[in-house]
């Protein structure tokens, strides 16, 4: 039941954050919005506001869109002539479409940024610095020369402030050479090791390691409010840059499609970190609300992304692509996202089942 209760929460609060980022932007710049809807399919619930706004939740809690006036599809693809121009998103100048459809992720980023720097206000920050405690044999960190009371300060020139520094990096470096600066009794020493990879509890992802395990004496930090936005902006902009790198080597079958998973086991997940408490729930709430925002900037027709290049596109041409060339760009972004559904829901098939 937890399951059940936490995917629709989860699925609930994400996309309404990022289709109200569309329509608090479009709203702003005048645009008249036609039909707010979380969810896809049978028709639950809907109000219609003094605006003329039709809000609706639908039987399908798998995203969401908002339909702005003269377009003909919820997806903006296509639109139609209208009577008044001045409320039309296509009849926008280009920077104001260009800041409508960045809205939605930039949103979801927002949204990761109040709850984790609401995490470090509430609960400050434990540095846990990268003393080596322990080097198991015959591991990577062991066969480079890693030594108990080693301190890792920097990994391939990035300066390591604490182990989960360390940890990023190491988690997205498969089977590559990381070259580590090491605090040796005052000297600081260059080894260059290269992580191994172990299959992870789903025996199917990968996880890169090279062996050792940390001191875990660690500082704890109290954080104002200045300290604990930023150290949010910090995390979401490593948590984005780590997926997009995860995203490369699945591109380039450094890492498998397997790893890529879908409804049932965010369900699953969700459910998890329901039952874990408020706290467990939000922080999980963080880290998909990065993933969707990110996903959702990829240059995939359909997505915002694709969009974005099409603004783009136009600011640099002085003229929109044909609807022929539109067409073509939506079918491959429906191949691609067919695609991805038939390739997550199998994984998390086979995950149930095996």
């Amino acid at each position: 039941m937890l399951t059940i209760i936490g995917f629709i929460l989860t699925m609930t609060l994400l996309v309404f954050v990022h289709e109200f980022g569309h329509y608090y932007i479009a709203r702003i710049f005048g645009v008249k919005i036609e039909e707010f809807s979380i969810g896809f399919g049978k028709e639950l619930y809907s109000k219609l506001d003094r605006n003329g706004t039709k809000w609706k939740i639908c039987a399908v809690p798998m995203g969401g869109y908002v339909k702005m006036y003269g377009d003909n599809d919820p997806a903006s693809l296509t639109t139609n002539e209208v009577l008044n121009k001045d409320e039309a998103f296509y009849a926008k100048k280009l920077y104001e479409r260009f800041f409508i459809v960045a809205a939605g992720p930039l949103f979801n980023y927002l949204l990761a940024i109040i709850i984790l720097g609401g995490f470090y206000f509430s609960f400050g920050k434990l540095d846990v610095p990268a003393v080596i405690d322990q080097v198991a044999l015959d591991s990577p960190a062991y066969k480079a020369g890693l030594l108990e009371n080693d301190q890792i300060v920097q990994a391939d020139g990035k300066k390591i402030n604490n182990f989960v520094d360390l940890q990023r990096i190491i988690s997205i470096n498969l089977n590559q050479p990381i070259l580590l600066t090491i605090d040796r009794h005052g000297e600081l020493i260059k080894i260059s090791v290269t992580p191994s990879t172990k299959t992870g509890a789903d025996n199917k992802s990968k996880i890169s390691h090279i062996g050792i395990k940390v001191k875990k004496d660690g500082t704890h930090y109290d954080m104002n409010i200045f300290s604990s936005v930023s150290q949010a902006c910090y995390d979401v902009v490593e948590i984005s840059n780590l997926t997009l790198k995860a995203l490369g080597q699945i591109l380039t079958n450094k890492r498998s499609l397997g790893e890529i998973y879908g409804p049932i086991t965010i369900a699953k997940e969700s459910g998890k970190s329901l039952s874990g408490g408020l706290v467990d729930f939000v922080l999980f709430l963080a880290m998909l609300s990065i993933n969707l925002g990110l996903v959702n900037l990829l240059p995939i027709p359909i997505f915002d992304g694709g969009h974005l290049v099409l603004i783009i596109y136009e600011a640099i041409v002085k003229k929109t692509p044909s609807p022929y060339i539109k067409n073509i760009l939506f079918k491959i972004g429906i191949m691609i996202i067919i695609f991805l559904i038939v390739i997550s829901i199998s994984n998390d098939i086979k995950s149930l089942i095996f």
